[in-house]
């Protein structure tokens, strides 16, 4: 079955936030073409509030696999541009300019 999951988190220590929302769109439309589980990705953000919200369509089995996968789809996109998630660093420190992220929110509706 096809989920739409959208993953709201609020981010620190970008230098320059619109730079890395950027980057981050980049890197998630990278993720997505080797995934053949997701699709239709997107990204909004409010630059004010330094707060980002990913949405992704995954194909799964059932809403706990589909939450697996985009947490994971997302995480790796946040790495792939030298970001981190708050709490789980990939075994390196964060640097002052890094993207950090802070997931606030999960929430999966059918697609």
């Amino acid at each position: 079955m096809k989920i739409r999951v959208i993953t709201q988190f609020t981010v620190t220590g970008a230098d320059d936030f619109d730079a890395e929302t950027n980057s981050l769109m980049s890197s998630l439309l990278t993720e997505e073409e080797k995934d053949p589980r997701v699709a239709e990705v997107d990204l909004n953000a409010v630059l004010s509030r330094c707060q980002v919200a990913v949405s992704l369509v995954v194909d799964a089995e059932t809403w706990a696999e589909a939450e697996s996968i985009a947490n994971a789809f997302v995480r790796a996109s946040i790495g792939n541009i030298g970001g981190v998630i708050k709490g789980q660093f990939n075994g390196r420190p964060a640097s002052d300019s890094s993207m950090i992220a802070s997931v606030q929110s999960t929430e999966l509706v059918p697609a």
